[in-house]
Order: C-alpha cells, then sequence, then structure tokens
C-alpha cells in the first residue's frame, strides 16, 4: 500500500519531473489538539496568489489499483452506459451506504479501496476523511474526475468541529465541478443548478437546497453545520493518489483574512487566493505551463520537531511562481537584512514570541511579498 502519510519527495524524482513543489514536514489532522498553548494570528496578509498556474493532479482511471477495486466488487453493474456523471455519483454512494457506516471519529483502516473486504452483512465503519478517499477511487473507476474539498469554519469562533471533508466531481453535463458530502450522501443545490465547493461557501445557507441521495429527512442540525464552514475551501493539488510523488499543499479560497493555525494546530501548508479561478478549471484541459505568473508568492509549513529539549517551533517557507518551488530569492526574518541561499528550495525561521515579520524579495531591495503574525507559545523557553 503506498503511504500517503510520506510527506518528503525524493529529489531526483523532482528533477526528472521539472516540477520543485513544496513539499512539508506536517499535515492538517481533523483533531484540533496541542500540548503547547500555541497560537498564531495574521496582522498583515500581502500574500494571495493571483494566477491561474497552478498544475492539478487527478487519479489515473486506468490504474491497477482503481481497476482492481471497481473489478473485485462489480461496480460497473451499479451504472448503465448512458448514466450521466450524477448517476455515477448517485450510485457509487448508495453502494457505500450499504457498505460502509459513516463515525466521524472513526479509527483509519490504513488500507487503499482495493485492499478493503466489504462483507454481505456487516457495515464497515470509516471516518469523514476515509469515504472522501474511497468515493475519489469509485468515480475514477467509472471514468470521472473527482477530488477532496475541506470546509473550513470560522477560525474565530469556537467550534467543535473546524474542518469537513467533501468531494467534487467534474460533470461533463453541467460544466462543472459539483459538490457532494460522501459521508452523509447529501449534495448542494441553489435554483435547481448543482453547487460546487467554492459556491457552497459563498452561497447564504438559507438559499441551498440540501438532497439527499438515500431520500432521508435533511436536519436542521446538519444543515446549520454546513452553514457554518464557510470561512474557507481548499481542496488538494494532488489527488492523484498513486501517483510518483505526493503533494500534500493545498489550494483555499478565503473571503477573510487567511490562517496558518487554527486554533493550536497549524493548517496544511496552502496557495491562498481571494477568488475562485482555480477551483473551476476543468481537468479535461491540459495542463501547459505558460509562464504566465509575474510574481511569487511564499508557503507556510511548520518544520518537523527534531530532538531537542526546546519546545521551538520553526516554519519551513517556500517561494512558488509558475508551479515551481523557487531556489533563487531574497528573505528578510524579523527585520533581519535580506539573505539569500541559493542551495536550498526553503528557509526555516525560528518564531519568537510576539509579533513576527517574514518578506521576500527577488532582487534583494524591493519587497514582493509579507506577512505579519503574532505568535504566542507559552512553553517557549526564556
Amino acid at each position: 500500500m503506498k503511504n500517503k502519510k510520506m510527506l518528503l519527495m525524493i529529489p531526483l524524482v523532482i528533477v526528472l519531473v521539472c516540477l520543485y513543489w513544496f513539499v512539508f514536514n506536517n499535515d492538517f489532522s481533523k483533531v484540533i489538539s496541542n500540548d503547547a498553548e500555541e497560537s498564531l494570528k495574521i496582522i498583515k496578509w500581502n500574500n494571495f496568489y493571483n494566477g491561474h498556474n497552478v498544475q492539478m493532479y487527478y487519479m489515473n482511471h486506468n490504474n491497477e489499483n482503481i481497476r482492481k477495486f471497481g473489478n473485485g466488487h462489480n461496480l460497473e453493474e451499479l451504472v448503465k452506459e448512458d448514466s450521466t456523471t450524477i448517476d455515477k455519483c448517485k450510485a457509487l454512494l448508495k453502494w457505500t451506504n450499504g457498505n460502509i457506516e459513516y463515525k466521524k471519529n472513526g479509527i483509519y483502516l490504513s488500507k487503499d479501496a482495493y485492499e478493503i473486504e466489504f462483507k454481505e452483512d456487516e457495515k464497515i465503519t470509516m471516518n469523514n476523511d476515509e469515504i472522501a478517499e474511497l468515493f475519489n477511487e469509485g468515480m475514477a473507476y467509472f471514468k470521472v474526475y473527482s477530488r477532496t474539498g475541506m470546509l473550513v469554519g470560522d477560525i474565530n469562533s469556537e467550534m467543535n468541529e473546524y474542518i469537513y471533508r467533501i468531494n467534487e466531481f467534474w460533470s461533463s453535463e453541467y460544466g462543472k465541478w459539483i459538490a457532494v458530502d460522501s459521508s452523509e450522501g447529501i449534495m448542494f443545490f441553489k435554483e435547481d443548478v448543482p453547487l460546487s465547493g467554492s459556491e457552497l461557501i459563498k452561497t447564504n445557507n438559507e438559499d441551498i437546497q440540501f438532497v439527499s441521495i438515500h431520500d432521508k429527512n435533511i436536519d436542521k442540525g446538519y444543515k446549520s453545520f454546513i452553514g457554518k464552514l464557510n470561512y474557507a475551501y481548499s481542496i488538494k493539488i494532488d489527488n492523484n493518489k498513486y501517483g510518483e510523488g505526493i503533494i500534500n499543499s493545498l489550494v483555499t479560497y478565503t473571503g477573510e483574512t487567511p490562517f496558518l493555525m487554527i486554533k493550536n494546530t497549524f493548517y496544511t501548508p496552502s496557495i491562498f487566493v481571494n477568488n475562485t479561478a482555480l477551483f473551476e478549471k476543468s481537468p479535461h484541459i491540459q495542463y501547459v505551463n505558460e509562464l504566465s505568473d509575474k510574481e511569487a508568492i511564499m508557503i507556510f509549513g511548520k518544520k518537523k520537531a527534531v530532538n531537542t529539549d526546546e519546545n521551538q517551533t520553526y516554519l519551513t517557507v517556500g517561494v512558488m511562481s509558475n508551479s515551481e518551488m523557487l531556489q533563487k530569492y531574497y528573505y528578510s526574518f524579523n527585520g533581519s537584512d535580506w539573505l539569500k541561499d541559493d542551495e536550498n528550495y526553503h528557509f526555516f525561521p525560528k518564531l519568537k514570541n510576539g509579533e513576527n515579520k517574514v518578506k521576500i524579495s527577488l532582487d534583494g531591495r524591493e519587497i514582493l511579498k509579507e506577512i505579519v503574525f503574532e505568535y504566542k507559545n507559552d512553553q517557549i523557553k526564556k
């Protein structure tokens, strides 16, 4: 089984495919928890990505493991030759509903779809994350592009759950991405038109039509829950589970202030945007790097902990332009002179309690991007 938790890509592989992507040592957990009393609040964010040149990766429909999963469970019998993409989505979710029981805090099976043994008289328990992954593989078997999305709740409020995973699949009939809650079997419409994930968080909750694929009543609690998850929406850049490399970064849309942490846990490294153009691109359009980006942005992650008795946090910061990580740039942290390191793709600033500033420049003179944030960690040694 391919280990999806492996977040370091072998440099030689990166060179061979000519793609220098930002792969971090942290991945976001749905459980917001940390031993340290730690927080990070953005004060200034001059770091939105305004381009459209980000390469997305999707499941290979002919992958051996995908075909093995579908053929092993006779999924082809669920759909007709002229089935629409929505028909295929509904058929897959009815099959999963008959074989899987959704449990929010279910223990990870740590298996790929083709490895799971489903039983006729017993449902398998899966959590929200696993069901979303299985849905992508099922839709890939039907030769429909699908991806995982994350609805993010108000990071400044007290909530029981800040992250909820849904899926989107590309509908050739509608010519757009369509959102579906694969855990609950629910789709979202406005004026009888299916919504995408980004449209979902931009639409007033009162205007959303919630439609159960299983013909169940949808209670007010669920509608209220979805309505509160409208602070941001993230999609995975790499949805190709069985691909050669693993890119764990996201593209995150928000109409609010971006974030690096939610409460006391670092979020998955993200390219933040304040428009949804990247979310609307068809997966059928072959990517060509036209080098259209005229500027670069920073992408942030938490550096993997090292053996030390110091409860200290370091960031991992990379600079991206034209879907590649740059080596030639200057950076400044907390008022330092411009620094340059042509041998590494990342720099690792050590956070201090209080205000922190990160700046980058391409020429060592003019500030290209800058963020300022307030950091707090009660366990940092004085």
